[in-house]
């Protein structure tokens, strides 16, 4: 039987994902079930489709199902969350770096964007001095 379930490096592969997704869509249900006795927020799940309250709790309840779930691995598997790729430490340290990129990038886009529809300052200086027919 341990051979069906252990590796020599702990709990088979197959083993680890499939538990890992019994807690996930577990943690689902008992979320599900949960919001729907509280009625403060179970009135985020009468919001229309894409409402940016409702995607926001959507997108909120599935970080801590993964959240929860992983944690719980981890303490199955006797092993740290940063094994995982998940760093207590400077946890937040590449986000800044990427959440900055992200902003320079949206900002030029939107100003490139903006110079198509509009046409650039050059553009509009060459527009003046047309000549004797522009007004």
């Amino acid at each position: 039987m341990k051979k069906i379930f252990c590796s020599a490096g702990g709990l088979r592969s197959g083993w680890r994902l499939l538990i890992f997704v019994g807690l996930f869509v577990t943690l689902g249900f008992m979320a599900k079930w949960s919001v729907h006795r509280i009625p403060a927020v179970s009135r985020i799940l009468q919001l229309p489709f894409l409402h940016p309250v409702g995607l926001i709790w959507d997108e909120l309840e599935g970080l801590l199902q993964v959240g929860i779930a992983t944690w719980i691995m981890a303490r199955i598997e006797r092993r740290r969350l940063a094994s995982y790729g998940i760093p207590l430490r400077n946890a937040f340290g590449l986000l800044w770096s990427g959440q900055n990129a992200g902003q320079f990038a949206i900002g030029r886009l939107l100003e490139t964007a903006g110079r198509v529809h509009n046409g650039s300052p050059a553009d509009r200086s060459v527009r003046r001095q047309a000549g004797p027919c522009s007004r």
